[in-house]
């Protein structure tokens, strides 16, 4: 069920960001058509679109929709990777860490999807393994026969 819940909120930020970008690309591409249409209409001696200026502005159109595409697609790639890597980056420290022999190592959790549910684990995890250290470190020595 947890598991659930960690989907559900990576995938409204998912859907909320794609909101803001295709709007943003929306918002782009009219101010690319303005612009272009108020050259064509300061460079033509008369106001009527002929044929080829529409031609040219469709074209020009299409073109701005692709480089606004790829780059929201650019751009998106490289934002999710900064979400993943952060936490990823956190885990491995913890995990040398632990390795290098640190008791109590304890790592930030940055979100609430399976992501963050494993940093919590991994918390949970050296909780148990310094407590169990601190246990077996607590016994009494064999005493030794000389």
């Amino acid at each position: 069920m947890h598991l659930l819940k960690g989907n559900k909120i990576l995938i409204r930020n998912m859907l909320s960001f794609g909101l803001v970008v295709s709007i943003g690309g929306l918002i782009g591409i009219v101010g690319l058509f303005s612009i272009h249409h108020i050259i064509n209409l300061k460079s033509q001696t008369n106001y009527a679109m002929d044929v080829e200026s529409f031609s040219s502005t469709v074209q020009f159109l299409i073109i701005g929709l692709m480089l606004t595409g790829t780059g929201i697609a650019v751009w998106s790639g490289f934002f999710i990777i900064k979400k993943i890597q952060k936490p990823l980056r956190e885990l491995v420290s913890g995990t040398i860490r632990m390795m290098k022999g640190e008791k109590d190592v304890s790592i930030r959790v940055f979100s609430k999807d399976e992501i963050g549910e494993l940093s919590e684990e991994f918390n949970k995890m050296s909780e148990e393994i310094s407590m169990q250290l601190s246990y077996l470190e607590n016994l009494p020595k064999p005493m030794q026969n000389r």
